[in-house]
């Protein structure tokens, strides 16, 4: 039977405890924190993405225009209906507008670009 070497062993031993605990503690929280932010980001552009087919679609059940010639009772409700979206456009306007700061953040590219686009010189002649 073989002798075993146990200060290899043990060299071994607490070289990986070393290696686990400063990953564990030196590493990991920023790596944590990094994800966190990534999925916040990804939060923040699905809400931006609901929000605006909210609008969307309640702007376009509101811009529906009513035949002629339909009841007074059926037009009273129409009318409602049609408060109802413009409201809803109204809330939704104001939550992006309110959380400008966070959706404008999910985007790399900036929104609004005051540079001029560039463009292709055009061959004359």
């Amino acid at each position: 039977m073989p002798d075993v070497n146990w200060s290899t062993v043990w060299t071994a031993v607490v070289t990986a405890g070393f290696v686990t605990l400063a990953i564990e503690y030196a590493a990991k929280p920023r790596l944590e924190a990094r994800k966190e932010d990534i999925l916040a980001g990804l939060r923040a552009r699905r809400e931006v993405k609901t929000l605006i087919v909210q609008m969307t679609m309640a702007a376009q059940k509101y811009g529906a225009v009513l035949p002629t010639g339909v009841d007074r009772e059926l037009g009273q409700r129409w009318k409602e209906e049609r408060d109802r979206q413009y409201d809803m456009v109204v809330d939704r306007v104001r939550q992006l507008v309110n959380g400008l700061d966070l959706y404008a953040g999910t985007y790399r590219e900036p929104l609004l670009s005051l540079d001029p686009p560039t463009r292709l010189p055009l061959n004359v002649g």
